[in-house]
């Protein structure tokens, strides 16, 4: 039964934890949210906490 387990990395839980708990279309959702984070009328403490808020699900992304 050689070969029927995969071998345990960071990579290979990384994939497979986003793959069922964070899936491509939210990832893309906060994605284009975080891009198009403008302060505008918001207080500077406001805008902070929402990118605060937002960064940190790019954190994880990160190598």
């Amino acid at each position: 039964m050689e070969g029927a387990y995969e071998e345990f990395t960071w990579e290979n839980f990384k994939r497979k934890f986003l793959a069922k708990y964070f899936p491509e279309t939210a990832r893309e959702g906060y994605g284009e949210e975080f891009l198009k984070l403008r302060q505008g009328g918001t207080s500077v403490e406001a805008y902070a906490k929402k990118f605060e808020s937002l960064s940190r699900f790019f954190r994880f992304f990160r190598d």
